[in-house]
């Protein structure tokens, strides 16, 4: 084996990658949230900003299904890398955007780029810490919540001091970085010529979305999940309307709801 393969096989490689993608991901999400009113596309209205949010769900919810499916097959390292393509693109589109369309299109293609991270990525970690699987989640975790945490301050902060292009700069530092790592170190783990028919597969995943376990956990999230979603489109504009808010409070403010969430949330 050469260098660059033990060191990629290493769980805590394996781990460290995750986490970076994780981070990287979150910080991106959480900084365009406080900068999206002061866009080159001028948007300003809270049904265009709740359609964008909604975007970003609906790329996620389209790709998730077949991802799961197609990385026991294909493996994990190449969802990982399409999955910084993605998220490449949908950041150039965020910062040249100057329509409604472009950044309905950058929000689409977040939401696809950030559900093979957490499909591959998450079955890497799953894969190299099968005795201490919980504790390796929840190191993956922390890469999502510190990226959660500093990406609206960061974004709001650099806006407020550097103009609309400053936070861009410093996000395409990280998505380089991310790269990076994800082409050199993300091992991969599957032999296609192993897996089981396609029937099995189906039968897999049918036994899956019927099970009374998974589906009373999928509503509880979804429930969490509509809480959040009903308020986080609508805030940025109703700071900047009745307190005059910059992009470095609402990221502020941003910041803080996720610090509670990360401290006081079960999922935590």
């Amino acid at each position: 084996m050469s260098w660059v393969e033990k060191i990629r096989s290493h769980p805590w490689m394996v781990l460290f990658v995750c986490s970076f993608a994780l981070f990287e991901e979150e910080f991106l999400y959480n900084m365009i949230c406080p900068l999206t009113p002061e866009s080159p596309a001028h948007i300003s209205d809270e049904h265009i900003i709740s359609t964008l949010y909604g975007a970003y769900a609906m790329g996620m919810l389209i790709a998730l299904i077949p991802l799961g499916i197609t990385t026991d097959r294909l493996g994990r390292r190449r969802p990982m890398v399409i999955g910084v393509w993605l998220l490449l693109i949908s950041t150039v589109l965020f910062y040249f955007g100057t329509s409604r369309e472009l950044f309905f299109a950058g929000r689409f293609l977040q939401g696809m780029g950030v559900a093979c991270t957490w499909t591959a990525g998450l079955a890497l970690v799953a894969k190299y810490y099968v005795k201490n699987r919980v504790r390796g989640m929840g190191y993956a975790m922390v890469g999502a919540t510190t990226g959660s945490v500093v990406g609206p301050i960061v974004g709001g902060e650099l806006f407020d001091k550097f103009g609309y292009q400053a936070p861009f700069y410093f996000a395409f530092a990280l998505l380089a970085v991310d790269a990076v790592l994800r082409i050199v170190f993300t091992p991969s783990t599957t032999n296609p010529d192993t897996q089981p028919p396609w029937s099995a597969t189906f039968k897999e995943l049918r036994d899956i979305v019927t099970d009374k376990s998974v589906l009373s956990s999928a509503f509880a999230v979804a429930l969490a999940a509509a809480s959040w979603a009903l308020m986080e489109p609508l805030f940025p504009m109703h700071a900047i309307r009745i307190a005059c808010a910059t992009p470095a409070v609402v990221g502020g403010l941003f910041t803080a709801s996720n610090l509670t969430l990360c401290n006081f949330s079960p999922c935590y």
